[in-house]
């Protein structure tokens, strides 16, 4: 993954702070570390520090595959566009 520009460092590690907010708020928590780590085939702390904004991450691919763990916890818990539970969508 590369540091500069607009999608470098400081863009992931913004990004970073608003999973572990969404993961803390709207998932409660959850998935864990361990669950996202073996997801992505890393340690828990990697998870960890990535989430937490210590730790920029060598593979994008192995990033890809924490996000794509935490929108498979959101789909099961209806957090998806156009669902009842989706935050911000009013449905009458």
């Amino acid at each position: 993954m590369s540091q500069g520009g607009p999608g470098g460092a400081g863009g992931y590690f913004a990004l970073a702070a608003a999973l572990r907010v969404f993961r803390a708020g709207l998932l409660g928590g959850d998935p864990s570390d361990r669950a996202l780590a073996r997801a992505a085939g890393v340690s828990p702390t990697t998870v960890g520090a990535w989430l937490a904004g210590t730790q920029f991450p060598q593979d994008e691919g192995k990033v890809v595959a924490v996000v794509r763990a935490m929108a498979r916890r959101a789909a099961a818990r209806g957090l998806v566009p156009g669902s009842p539970a989706y935050p911000g969508e009013s449905h009458c």
